[in-house]
Formats: structure tokens, C-alpha cells, sequence
């Protein structure tokens, strides 16, 4: 039997570099290279103006709606990681609006900082989209 391989391309995330792209056109531009290069997903984290990692739905949408625009059909995840919003209430409240209209997958770290851990799920948007 053959395995098949998946890449997922981690684009940006907390760590400060200065190649690691933190605005929208440059975050999509990042996932089209990916692509080209071969991933079959990107992996991104969304950043407010002053450089800081933000779950705001729609800095968020603004994210995704590029990478969208640069790479049609390519699963998206979208970090849900503890250390941007504590709470995991405050963190689905922040993203739920995304779930119909932008995100394709998303990184489940909802649990962090209710049951501990750190275990990766991946879940389809329901919509297909």
C-alpha cells in the first residue's frame, strides 16, 4: 500500500523574524510560493498593526480572503493557539464568524487552558468552503 504524503507549509507564527510575513498581502504571497513549491496547506497566524498575533475575526478574514484570492482551493488552517486569547470561550467566539465564510481547517487548540495538553485535530468546514 502507498502512502500518501501531505505538506503543510507553516507560513508565519510567534516567532520574530524578520522574513516571516505578517501582513495579509504578504502572508498570501508567502502561501502561493508554498503551493507552488508543493504544500497542500498552509498553516498562518494573523497579526493586528502593531506586529502582534491577534484572533480578531476580522483581521483574520482579511488573512484568509488573500490567500484565497492567491491560491483558490488550498486548505487554510488558522492557529487557535492559547497563547493569543486564554480563554477557549473568548477564542470560538472570536473565530466563529470565519467558519462559514473563510476558514477551510483549523488548528483545534480550543482545549488549551481547559483540560491541558496539546493534541492537533483537524476538522472540514461543514459549508465545503
Amino acid at each position: 500500500m502507498q502512502k500518501m504524503i501531505f505538506l503543510q507549509a507553516a507560513l508565519n507564527g510567534d516567532r520574530i523574524h524578520p522574513a516571516a510575513p505578517r501582513i495579509p498581502a504578504a502572508i498570501a504571497d508567502a502561501a502561493r510560493a508554498a503551493v507552488n513549491a508543493g504544500a497542500h496547506s498552509v498553516h498562518v497566524h494573523a497579526f493586528d498593526d502593531a506586529g502582534r498575533e491577534i484572533l480578531d475575526s476580522a483581521a483574520c478574514a482579511k488573512v484568509l480572503r488573500a490567500i484565497r484570492a492567491f491560491c483558490p482551493g488550498t486548505p487554510i488552517s488558522l492557529t487557535t493557539s492559547a497563547a493569543i486569547v486564554a480563554d477557549p470561550a473568548k477564542r470560538l467566539w472570536d473565530l466563529s464568524s470565519l467558519w462559514r465564510s473563510a476558514l477551510s481547517t483549523i488548528c483545534d487548540r480550543f482545549h488549551e487552558g481547559c483540560r491541558g495538553g496539546d493534541r492537533a485535530r483537524w476538522d472540514t468546514d461543514p459549508a465545503g468552503g
